[in-house]
């Protein structure tokens, strides 16, 4: 996943609920990826449709699928951001994969803050950033 707000906001949604967050970076390839979603079992893999690197717009979305297919968990569900520098992203299994500005539509009102002490993880992650 690239450096994006959503990145942040994902790792801080996963601790809130007690989920771990293994981040990959996105230049791993397939080989690496399909190595980790095979050692770590995931419930949910988190992309982006592409990142940028210089003028190379690399397509993230299609890594995956690929080592998730290839991997020994092709039915590991996907949440997807889907960016503006790539066009429509396409395959879209809409069994498992799930698309992030749709699923955020989908939330009725709002979620109340949280207060944290300086030392607590979530609040450490989002003060380094």
């Amino acid at each position: 996943m690239p450096d994006i707000p959503q990145s942040a906001k994902a790792n801080l949604a996963l601790w809130r609920i007690g989920g771990i967050s293994v981040p990959i970076h996105s230049a791993y390839g397939e080989k690496q990826l399909i190595r980790a979603i095979n050692d770590l079992k995931p419930a949910l893999i988190i992309t982006a449709s592409c990142y940028v690197e210089g003028e190379d717009i690399k397509p993230l979305k299609k890594i995956v699928d690929n080592a998730r297919a290839a991997s020994n968990f092709p039915k590991t569900k996907t949440l997807l951001i889907q960016r503006k520098f790539h066009p429509e992203t396409e395959n879209i299994n809409r069994e498992i994969d799930f698309e992030y500005d749709e699923e955020v539509e989908k939330i009725n009102g709002t979620v109340d803050p949280v207060v944290l002490p300086s030392n607590h993880p979530s609040y450490i992650y989002w003060h380094r950033q």
